[in-house]
């Protein structure tokens, strides 16, 4: 993959998919864009849902016409569609280094990862999925505490 390939693979995928809920809580690592309308009202749902769902979750997602939100915790696959449903919105309530998987659909979170370095994630990011952009670029992603990222993944494909 060529270099600028990547830097606008990588400016698409952060840049393209992120909002996050205020300036004051940014975490530093991704621009923070006012949040409006029913996004917001999603976004405080899923970040109590994420927050109370245990030790190793990171991420509530909610889906296209699924009326629960679902979670997902660390080293598990979070796919961008499910069950026929896409990912409508995601909050990050925990750090995580994220892959994003850019694999035949069958194969969600494998390799190739697209850009091929893990993307630093976290509260209070929330991703919408406008247009089905996320499709577009992947079909999951697999994130990891900042400590336990495999060094299998770390390796460029």
């Amino acid at each position: 993959m060529k270099f600028s390939n990547f830097l606008l693979t990588t400016s698409a995928f952060v840049f393209g998919l992120s909002i996050q809920a205020s300036a004051s809580d940014s975490p530093g690592f991704l621009p923070a864009v006012p949040v409006v309308g029913p996004i917001v009202e999603e976004y405080a749902v899923l970040k109590d849902v994420c927050s109370k769902a245990g030790p190793n979750t990171y991420v509530a997602v909610q889906f296209e016409d699924v009326d629960k939100p679902v979670t997902f915790d660390y080293g598990q696959c979070y796919p961008y569609k499910m069950d026929g449903h896409f990912a409508k919105q995601a909050v990050f309530c925990k750090v995580a280094f994220c892959f994003n998987g850019a694999g035949e659909p069958e194969e969600t979170c494998n390799k190739p990862f697209l850009p091929p370095v893990p993307i630093p994630v976290g509260p209070p990011l929330t991703l919408v999925n406008v247009g089905h952009f996320a499709n577009i670029i992947g079909n999951g992603a697999i994130c990891y505490e900042t400590n336990a990222v495999p060094e299998s993944l770390t390796q460029l494909s």
